[in-house]
């Protein structure tokens, strides 16, 4: 702008060439980028472990339907801090059980 106004037209015309130069690296690579973070979505799509039909499967995240118990892999860290597995049957019963193996059915809880 300054050059422009102190008629510098050899200084403005390089420096506004600078800019457009600038700015088409700068979308070529935003645009590289993007492209590169898609293919790396795609790479790494979730998936869970599921059992169904008395065998375990691994399928995609999208894939899991309500039902569905979903597997996780746990370190043995995580596998001795406080937990409660919760079960239910066709009747509405609810089966609460520690990891030390103490069940405790229950009825009715609202779930």
């Amino acid at each position: 702008m300054v050059s422009v106004l102190l008629q510098e037209w050899s200084d403005a015309a390089f420096i506004f060439a600078v800019l457009v130069i600038n700015a088409i690296i700068g979308t070529v690579q935003e645009y590289s980028a993007e492209l590169s973070a898609e293919a790396l979505r795609q790479l790494v799509t979730p998936h869970a472990r599921v059992p169904r039909e008395g065998d375990t499967f691994e399928i995609a995240a999208e894939a899991v339907v309500p039902g569905d118990i979903v597997l996780r892999r746990t370190v043995a860290a995580e596998a001795l801090g406080s937990c409660t597995f919760i079960a239910s049957d066709k009747t509405g019963t609810l089966t609460m059980a520690e990891p030390g193996g103490q069940r405790h059915p229950r009825r009715g809880l609202g779930f």
